[in-house]
C-alpha cells in the first residue's frame, strides 16, 4: 500500500464516526416515524457537518504529506478520534448538544491536525533537466511539471538570484539501464525534499526524474526504480519531451 493510502487511512475513523453517529442516533432508530420534513432536515444537518468538515477535509486531500507518517501525526489522530468519542458518550441522550459537539469536535480536529506542523510548510524545490529544460516543482513528494509562463518566472527569479533550481541530466532510453552517470547539481543549501548521497547518483530510466533514496527508493513524482505509473501534474501543458516548449 502506497504511504499516501495508509495517511488517509488515518483519517478514516474520524470520518467515519463524525458522519455515521447521527445515522445510529436518529435514521435507524427513528426512520421509521420519519415524514418528508424530517428527511429534509436531516439533509440539512449534514450540509452544515459537511461546511464543518471541509477544513480537515481539504488537510487530508490537499496538504496532508504522503510521505510522512510520524508517531506524533499518529498521536494527533488518536485525540481526535478520542474527542469525537467522548462527545458521543457525554451528550447522546441530548440532541441539541449531540449534534452540536460533533460540529465544534471536527474543527478542533482540524486545528489539532493543523497547527505547528512542520511538515505541512516544506517549501517548493524547483529540478531543471538539462537536456530538455523541463522544470518540475516538488513539495511534499508531490511534483508538477511546470508550463511555459511558469518556467520563464521561476528562471527569473533564479537568475535574480531570489531562489535555486537544482539542475540534473538524465542519459537514458526508457526500459534500459543508464549507460553513463547522471549528475545531479546539489547546492549547498536548499529546502524541501533532501536527497541524501546515494539519490544523487541515479535518475529512473523509466520517468527520468531523480532517485530519492537511491534505486531502492522513489523517484521525485514517487515511482519505483524502473517504473513510470505516476505522472507529474500538470501534464496537459504546452511542454514536450523531445522539443521542449
Amino acid at each position: 500500500m502506497k504511504m499516501g493510502m495508509v495517511t488517509k487511512a488515518l483519517y478514516a475513523p474520524i470520518l467515519l464516526l463524525y458522519f455515521c453517529a447521527p445515522i445510529y442516533h436518529d435514521v435507524l432508530m427513528h426512520s421509521a416515524n420519519y415524514d418528508v420534513s424530517d428527511w429534509l432536515m436531516l439533509g440539512v444537518i449534514y450540509g452544515i457537518g459537511l461546511m464543518f468538515s471541509f477544513p480537515l477535509l481539504y488537510l487530508l486531500f490537499k496538504l496532508e504529506p504522503k510521505h510522512n507518517i510520524s508517531r506524533r501525526t499518529c498521536m494527533r489522530i488518536a485525540t481526535c478520534l478520542l474527542l469525537l468519542i467522548g462527545c458521543v458518550a457525554v451528550f447522546w441522550e441530548t440532541s441539541g448538544l449531540f449534534y452540536a459537539s460533533l460540529l465544534v469536535a471536527i474543527l478542533c480536529s482540524f486545528f489539532i491536525m493543523f497547527l505547528w506542523r512542520d511538515d505541512l510548510n516544506v517549501k517548493a524545490v524547483f529540478y531543471k533537466e538539462k537536456t530538455t529544460g523541463a522544470i518540475y516543482e516538488v513539495k511534499n513528494s508531490k511534483s508538477r511539471l511546470l508550463n511555459a509562463n511558469e518556467v520563464m518566472h521561476i528562471t527569473a527569479l533564479a537568475d535574480a538570484g531570489k531562489m535555486h533550481i537544482q539542475e540534473y541530466i538524465s542519459d537514458f532510453n526508457t526500459g534500459s539501464r543508464i549507460t553513463s552517470s547522471p549528475i545531479i547539481d546539489t547546492a549547498a543549501s536548499h529546502s524541501g525534499i533532501n536527497f541524501d548521497s546515494s539519490s544523487t547518483n541515479y535518475i529512473n530510466p523509466a520517468s527520468g526524474m531523480p532517485m530519492n533514496g537511491g534505486i531502492s527508493g522513489l523517484d521525485i513524482t514517487g515511482n519505483s526504480w524502473g517504473t513510470n505509473f505516476n505522472a507529474p501534474a500538470n501534464s496537459g501543458s504546452s511542454y514536450d519531451p523531445n522539443r521542449g516548449y
